[in-house]
């Protein structure tokens, strides 16, 4: 190696210098941005399912961890380009004096105070969107930097009101979904019988949706960016449908036998404890009954819940020196006091009542 060589070397490496203490420095951030995203943006998705008992909070941490990641790396890059150059103008840094440290350094501080932000939310138990918090960044450095001509307005300004039509439209869907669930199946007589059908679809859809949106999002890793509309939807449509009929034949089967077993299992519970033969009846599902607080809901839940205790008192009095039966009548006691969650909905009592009455230590005779 000849001295030209060297001190070529030794001076882009000097001049290097002050980006790689940004770019090391930028990895520690990003990390520390990850973890603030984790804590809560990512919680905010799996609130719902963590709070009304589809997953534990344990199932919920491997869920995130393995589709977040699969999702910001095969459908991410159209919005890390976004974020990457297309709210800050980077062709301003270009003609600027010492103007890509100054980028760098921007980007480097809307990471920090992304991360910073969304810790101190957190903190709080304020649910925030990582979305609006860097954005917010990037602006906030780039206005600071390059003035108004900055940023680039107009992609803001689709942003922006992507914040305001995504509640609406997310509440339009979920009002849609709910009143299909509704009519299709919960106020049907048999509303097993009809979930059969919807739930393949559903399950369908979502793989569709998902599958058009690697697709026609060109994964830079996985090279599908070529890819024409139709042969995209080609794709996604017969996916979906390998899709239903898995579900349709091999899980459906498996849940309705689930399903019967619990309220077999239910119904002798409530017929062993106080002779319950009138109240497992008028369990019986009706038309037109969505399960949910209603007048008739209420008035059965009270017939039941006297019906039970006028049997708990009988036992009370007849058997009160049998030490046996006294932890039979103290488990009734228990029992009556979930009768009204077991009635008040009936459409779902096959999951709320059953983890409930299973804990209780009711005896057999």
């Amino acid at each position: 190696m000849d001295l030209t060589t060297i001190v070529t070397t030794a001076t882009a490496a000097i001049q290097a210098e002050p980006v790689l203490w940004i770019l090391i420095v930028g990895f520690v951030v990003a990390f520390i941005l990850a973890f603030a995203v984790g804590a809560n943006d990512v919680a905010n998705s799996f609130g719902t399912a963590v709070g009304s008992k589809v997953l534990t909070m344990k199932q919920a941490c491997i869920c995130a961890t393995i589709f977040e990641t699969l999702g910001s790396v095969l459908i991410g890059a159209k919005v890390g380009q976004t974020i990457r150059k297309g709210i800050v103008d980077v062709t301003i840094y270009s003609t600027m004096p010492n103007g890509i440290n100054m980028l760098m350094l921007g980007n480097l501080a809307a990471m920090l105070g992304s991360a910073a932000w969304q810790l101190i939310a957190t903190f709080f138990k304020v649910p925030v969107s990582g979305t609006h918090s860097i954005v917010g960044a990037c602006i906030g450095f780039s206005l600071v930097v390059a003035g108004f001509q900055g940023v680039n307005w107009t992609k803001l300004l689709m942003i922006v009101l992507s914040w305001f039509l995504s509640p609406v439209l997310s509440g339009i869907m979920a009002v849609s979904l709910f009143w299909i669930v509704k009519k299709t199946v919960n106020d049907q007589k048999d509303p097993l019988r009809y979930s059969r059908y919807l739930l393949p679809l559903f399950y369908a859809i979502t793989l569709i949706i998902n599958c058009f949106s690697i697709l026609y999002s060109g994964a830079p890793m996985l090279g599908l960016g070529d890819l024409s509309v139709g042969y995209i939807c080609l794709i996604s449509f017969s996916l979906g449908c390998v899709v239903y009929l898995l579900v349709y034949f091999i899980y459906i089967p498996r849940l309705s036998r689930d399903v019967k077993t619990i309220e077999a299992e239910e119904a002798l519970i409530l017929q062993e404890v106080g002779q319950c033969g009138d109240f497992v009846k008028g369990m019986d599902r009706k038309p037109n009954d969505s399960g949910y607080e209603t007048p008739l809901n209420k008035n059965e839940a009270k017939a039941a819940n006297e019906e039970l205790n006028i049997t708990v008192n009988e036992r009370l009095i007849n058997n009160t020196d049998n030490r046996e039966d006294a932890v039979m009548i103290a488990n009734d006691k228990l029992l009556v006091e979930n009768v009204a969650t077991i009635t008040s909905n009936k459409k779902q009592r096959y999951w709320t009542s059953h983890s409930a009455v299973d804990d209780l230590p009711i005896g057999r005779s």
